[in-house]
Parts: structure tokens; C-alpha cells; sequence
């Protein structure tokens, strides 16, 4: 067998070797972000064109200026109920109210007890009421009747 007859096989013709090579670059390009970057020339950063604040602060805020939940009387504060676990352990029952746990006995921001906390529902207790509110139900924050005692 001589050398002619090994490169006698299929030739590509020289225009589709083009086309090829011009496929195969715009392919490169607009996987590479380079095409994107050649129609849409990056715009200037905001953060240049900025000026430096001259605005003071009327007053900083300290500790004792963040509003603590207001707890008015007769009036349990709006909860949004986010977990509710119960198990047969008492010490391994617990809800999740506004991304704080608690456990039964622990005290909510305004001073009620979580009494007991049930497959279903959980009890609160303030003072003389006692607040029953079903499982991942938000409360309000309205105002106790005498009938959620």
C-alpha cells in the first residue's frame, strides 16, 4: 500500500473549512461572554459616579431606642406561628413563634405563659386568660375576648 492511497480519502472543501472555522469561533465567543461583551460595551460602575454623603443623622440609634413589642392590657401581641413540635417527652415539646422557641413554661415577650403545648394546639396563659391557638395559626394581635378564655 503507498502513501497517495491513504491521503486520496474524502476532502473537505476549502469554503466549508471556512464556515467551520467561522462557526466554530462564534461558538468560542459567545460561550466565553466575549460576543456579549463586543455588542455591549460595560457601562461605568455606579459606586464612580457617586458622591460622598453629607447627610448627618438626626440621632443614633441605641438600645433603649429599639421598640420593644407594645404590650397593652388584655391584649396578646401579633405572633407569626412558625414551628410547632410535639412529642411524647415534655422536655422535647416546643413552637416557634416569630423566630424565637420556646418550651412550656417559657415566658412570651409581653409576659405570657406557654402553659402546655399539644399535638394540635398550644395554651397560653396570662394572669386570669388562658389563650388557646391552634397549631402554625398566626395571631393578629387583637384584642382578647372573654370567649378565648
Amino acid at each position: 500500500m503507498d502513501a497517495s492511497s491513504a491521503l486520496s480519502g474524502y476532502r473537505i472543501p476549502g469554503w466549508l473549512l471556512i464556515v467551520y472555522a467561522a462557526l466554530f469561533t462564534l461558538l468560542g465567543w459567545s460561550v466565553s461572554g466575549i460576543w456579549a461583551a463586543y455588542r455591549y460595551p460595560p457601562s461605568p460602575s455606579p459606586t464612580a459616579l457617586a458622591k460622598p454623603s453629607t447627610i448627618v443623622p438626626s440621632r443614633i440609634l441605641t438600645a433603649d431606642a429599639v421598640k420593644l413589642p407594645s404590650c397593652l392590657v388584655g391584649e396578646l401581641t401579633p405572633l407569626r406561628y412558625d414551628a410547632h413540635v410535639y412529642a411524647d417527652d415534655p422536655h422535647h415539646r416546643s413552637v416557634m413563634f416569630s423566630g424565637q422557641q420556646y418550651r412550656e413554661g417559657d415566658r412570651l415577650p409581653c409576659g405570657e405563659i406557654v402553659a402546655q403545648i399539644q399535638p394540635s394546639l398550644v395554651i397560653l396563659e396570662s394572669g386570669d386568660r388562658v389563650v388557646i391557638l391552634d397549631a402554625l395559626e398566626d395571631w393578629d394581635g387583637s384584642v382578647l375576648d372573654k370567649e378565648d378564655r
